[in-house]
């Protein structure tokens, strides 16, 4: 594999770690960096284009819970015509506190992305996600 690859790899998953750390940090500046102004996303109840009526749909989601974790692991990236299909496996933890009750709703759930490369960093054109189980329980 060509250094060009690795990095174009590195890029990727760097990607992803912004999307994570700017949802849980509540940098939505951060999140919109990562769309391509024209990108287009569809997430349960939700199928839009525009990084700025993504972002505004994540700022409401997660403005439920006083926090979020999202862990991305196994990554999947093929290389064809000049962009990448990428799969990111994420488990997602959510924190909700109802009248002195907390409780912790898990996600796990994959991201299937089309990424190019804009400059010198690479951005989400398309998204689509794909829960795969929920958990809710008592935060201890």
């Amino acid at each position: 594999m060509s250094d060009s690859r690795l990095e174009d790899r590195q890029a990727i998953r760097e990607v992803m770690a912004r999307y994570a750390h700017g949802l849980d940090s509540r940098d939505m500046d951060m999140v919109a960096s990562v769309f391509a102004q024209d990108a287009y996303a569809e997430y349960p109840n939700f199928k839009d284009s525009g990084v700025d009526k993504i972002t505004d749909m994540l700022r409401n989601a997660i403005s439920r819970f006083q926090g979020t974790l999202h862990f991305m692991g196994n990554q999947l990236v093929e290389f064809k015509n000049g962009k990448a299909d990428v799969e990111t496996y994420c488990i997602a933890h959510h924190i909700r506190a109802e009248g002195g009750n907390g409780q912790i709703l898990i996600v796990g759930l994959r991201y299937y992305d089309e990424m190019a490369p804009r400059g010198d960093h690479w951005v989400i054109q398309k998204r689509r996600i794909n829960i795969l189980w929920r958990e809710t329980r008592p935060v201890q």
